[in-house]
This record gives C-alpha cells, sequence and structure tokens, in this order.
C-alpha cells in the first residue's frame, strides 16, 4: 500500500487501506465464512457441509412466530475449540444478519448485499 500511494514505511496501515478502498483479511475472511454458509443452506455445497447447518424450523425448536424462527440452530459449545469451528463460527455470525440478506436466494445477489452492508458498516 505503502508503494502504490508513495508514502513513507512508517505510515500507518489503516488510513491508506480506507483510501486505496480495501478490507483487513480478517473482513475478507468473515465474508467468505458467510458466503459459504449460504452454499450450505441453498444446496450448492457438499453434503458433508450442507448437513452441518440447519435451521430452528426444520430442528423442532420452538420459535413459532418470533423474530429467530429463520435463524440456524447453534449448539450448545462444550469446549473452546467447538467455538471456533466453521459449523459454530458460520451459524453464529450468520445469524446476526438482517433477515432481508438472509433471506436472499442467489449468490450473487447475496454476496452484493453483504458488500454493502460491511461497507457501511465497517468503514
Amino acid at each position: 500500500m505503502r508503494m502504490i500511494l508513495q508514502k513513507p514505511p512508517r505510515t500507518r496501515s489503516h488510513p491508506l487501506r480506507q483510501m486505496l478502498g480495501w478490507t483487513t483479511l480478517h473482513h475478507r475472511r468473515h465474508l467468505a465464512m458467510l458466503g459459504k454458509v449460504h452454499c450450505c443452506l441453498t444446496n450448492r455445497a457438499p453434503a458433508f457441509l450442507t448437513t452441518k447447518f440447519v435451521t430452528n424450523v426444520v430442528h423442532n425448536v420452538n420459535y413459532p412466530s418470533t423474530r429467530r424462527k429463520n435463524n440456524l440452530h447453534l449448539k450448545r459449545p462444550l469446549t473452546n475449540a467447538y467455538r471456533s469451528t466453521f459449523e459454530y463460527q458460520g451459524a453464529y455470525h450468520f445469524n446476526c444478519l438482517p433477515s432481508a440478506i438472509k433471506d436472499i436466494r442467489d449468490a450473487k445477489s447475496f454476496r452484493r448485499a453483504l458488500a454493502n452492508l460491511n461497507c457501511t458498516n465497517v468503514n
């Protein structure tokens, strides 16, 4: 970034990243994880991944008319190691999305909505 913008070596990277419109690696990983969860929910991923995510309606959890009825079922984490798995993190972060974005079925529209949401929230 410093070479692209011709800045001194000790210049802070955060303002440079904002000038270029780049996101952090952590943010890109987060978007990729949410995209993969969306693929699993729309049956565009292998079977061993699609079975990891189950909605509360399918899991027979009593959420008949609440806001959480379309959320993914989160198993209770018994260890800290489980909390860092794709299954838990993916379901946890997918449940944090607004329902308008969760209901999108098309992959391209989903990625676009995620990018627009995160551009307004991250920077």
